[in-house]
């Protein structure tokens, strides 16, 4: 039976728009405002472990053409959910009704993200349309959830350019299935109860909420925002019940859902036994395991159902040939189980720049499966879905970050490989040859190691067309006028990768030239040519998130009969970021520049922000001083 939201509130019917008129919002909310929420209501009724209504109404007032964006709303379903009722309204700056959106100029399209090969993903989409601003858009919906892997994630604060009057977050459920929550930046909930009907309320409210300004080197937007996860403890999604109050039971449970998916083909296994016969340590067996599994299968996305969370049987892979992250990380393991090598089966969040899940909070909070094979002195990580990426790497999309690894006896928390600034190392050598015009010649060779490696996106260009990779090259080189004449890049995919780029390089007017003199700025190509802006009043911590070291070595061929009237004298810069330092150094018609500079991650304290601008003026400073030589003629 449908418990009735109304027991603990009333439903509010769509506005009558006498309240939105732009002259009701705060003054203190309208300044530099893109948009205003004027009211956002989002409710979760729980029926029982496997079904719930979700119902939000909100309004917002988008105050110029930088919110051009929310004039389209996207109401996503599938197949665990469906849309039973929408409206939707527009009002002009006074509240005043200029339409209704009809059902039929509600589009519903399939969710196709480019890349699946099979989704049911949809969304309902109101295209409210162009009006003069301000204006206020209004939208109420409900959906049936049929299926509780997850609760709804409250972020009544969603852009730094819009702000709030009120929102509100009710989860209401049986006093039997109480929700776990994790709070951040905002209030605990009130907490009603109805004894006789057996139910719970939890209760969020914020209201007039300013803008947050994202601060440069500052912390995630999610870490500074007022936000609520929220989580079942038991849960049932497609006839696959479970718990997750623990990360054990959530291990536990999908270990369940993947249960009898881990068996290939006996052909397949001769194979296999034929690849690994002349491999003596389980090292070189697992690469060519891997490489195997990148020149024969290939990744694609599919979405259907139960399949969001249940890999594919590994046969299904062995016999199509593709697969999606956990489909093809289920068949890698199962080459390796017949080869009798252990692994496990790793559910983390991905991507370049993604925040790490809460450890303190068991919830599904991951996008990808990894897998990780256990090895005497050390873990082996594997990025399945890649056809290009170096054996054992997880680099910026997986590495340093913490995972669940799905084991026999439940989920276990572990945390992947960090590369440090021993590793992310950028190294160059390059020598110039100048001539008394100031135009020059340039052999340069460049090594990027651990995660330098992904530096300006050079992992992807190492596997595209020439073409492709000169286009590239051109972009990225900062050297004010400059001709390629030949170039050449190795890739090295070891566990630890490195590439090295050569390049013969004609550039013209390097040195600039005034009489007798050359100007030369000794820093050929690496140059901090910026720091961050000066903040009067740092607010958030200083958050650094990769270390690494840069390290050059320039030789300059100077024309003959010249000599140095002014050269840079040593520099040595140690900050808590990091240290730096260059030299020039001349040496019979030559002159040597000598540069490293390190840098620290980590978290520093909001005054410290100060000293990171100090630390990057500095070595801009020096990045850019320029050496004079003059012709002893």
């Amino acid at each position: 039976m449908r418990f009735l939201i109304g027991v603990f509130l009333l439903v509010h019917t769509i506005s009558n728009g006498q309240t939105l008129s732009v002259d009701h919002i705060p003054d203190s909310l309208k300044s530099n405002a893109k948009a205003v929420v004027r009211y956002d209501s989002l409710t979760f009724e729980v029926i029982d472990q496997g079904t719930a209504i979700r119902s939000r109404k909100y309004a917002i007032t988008l105050m110029n053409g930088k919110a051009k964006s929310l004039t389209k709303d996207y109401i996503f379903y599938d197949k665990f959910s469906k849309v039973n009722s929408i409206e939707a309204r527009v009002y002009d700056k006074r509240g005043k009704l200029i339409e209704k959106i009809k059902n039929r100029d509600i589009v519903d399209v399939s969710g196709y993200d480019g890349f699946s090969l099979y989704s049911d993903n949809r969304y309902k989409i109101i295209d409210f349309g162009p009006h003069d601003y301000p204006f206020t858009i209004e939208v109420a919906y409900t959906k049936e959830v049929d299926g509780l892997l997850f609760y709804p994630t409250w972020y009544p604060v969603f852009d730094e350019d819009i702000l709030l009057e009120k929102s509100v977050f009710r989860i209401i459920s049986p006093a039997n299935l109480k929700p776990r929550y994790k709070s951040l930046n905002v209030s605990e909930p009130v907490i009603n109860v109805n004894d006789r009907l057996g139910l719970v309320e939890h209760v969020w409210t914020l209201e007039e909420f300013p803008t947050i300004n994202q601060e440069p080197y500052g912390p995630w937007f999610s870490e500074v925002v007022p936000i609520v996860y929220s989580a079942p403890a038991r849960f049932e999604i497609d006839g696959y019940s479970g718990s997750m109050e623990t990360w054990k039971d959530l291990g536990l449970w999908q270990k369940e859902l993947n249960k009898g998916r881990s068996v290939i083909s006996d052909e397949l296994m001769g194979k296999m036994n034929q690849l690994t016969a002349g491999l003596d340590n389980d090292i070189d067996k697992i690469r060519a395991i891997y490489e195997y599994v990148q020149n024969n299968t290939r990744y694609v996305s599919i979405q259907l159902g139960i399949g969001g969370w249940q890999t594919f049987p590994a046969l299904t892979v062995e016999q199509n040939g593709y697969g999606d992250c956990k489909a093809l990380t289920n068949f890698t393991h199962s080459i390796l189980k017949s080869q009798g090598i252990e692994s496990i089966y790793t559910l983390i969040r991905a991507g370049r720049g993604a925040s790490n899940i809460h450890t303190d909070f068991p919830s599904s909070q991951f996008n990808h499966v990894i897998l990780a094979v256990p090895q005497p002195t050390d873990t082996l990580w594997l990025e399945c879905t890649s056809q290009t990426n170096p054996f054992g790497y997880l680099g910026k999309f997986t590495g340093d970050r913490d995972a669940l690894m799905i084991t026999d006896e439940g989920g276990v928390v572990t945390h992947t490989p960090v590369y440090d600034k021993s590793v992310n190392v950028l190294s160059r050598t390059a020598n110039v040859i100048v001539d008394k015009n100031g135009n020059a010649k340039a052999t340069v060779s460049t090594t990027n190691k651990g995660l330098m490696y992904e530096a300006d996106n050079l992992d992807y260009y190492l596997n595209q067309s020439s073409e492709d990779q000169k286009d590239w090259l051109y972009k990225i080189i900062e050297i004010p006028s400059f001709e390629i004449d030949d170039f050449s890049m190795t890739n090295e995919r070891s566990i630890i990768p490195s590439a090295e780029v050569k390049l013969d390089l004609t550039l013209s007017k390097y040195a600039s030239v005034s009489g007798k003199r050359l100007f030369i700025v000794p820093n050929l190509m690496n140059r901090v040519t910026s720091a961050p802006r000066k903040i009067e009043q740092r607010k958030s911590e200083v958050v650094l998130i990769n270390d690494y070291t840069e390290i050059d070595s320039v030789i300059y061929q100077l024309p003959q009969g010249m000599h140095p009237e002014y050269i840079p004298e040593p520099v040595n810069i140690e900050s808590e970021f990091g240290t730096y330092s260059s030299e020039v150094i001349n040496q019979e018609g030559q002159l040597i520049y000598v540069r490293k500079l390190v840098r620290n991650k980590g978290r520093f304290p909001a005054e410290s922000y100060e000293g990171l601008r100090s630390f990057y003026l500095e070595i801009s400073k020096h990045d850019n001083t320029k050496s004079v030589m003059v012709s002893s003629t």
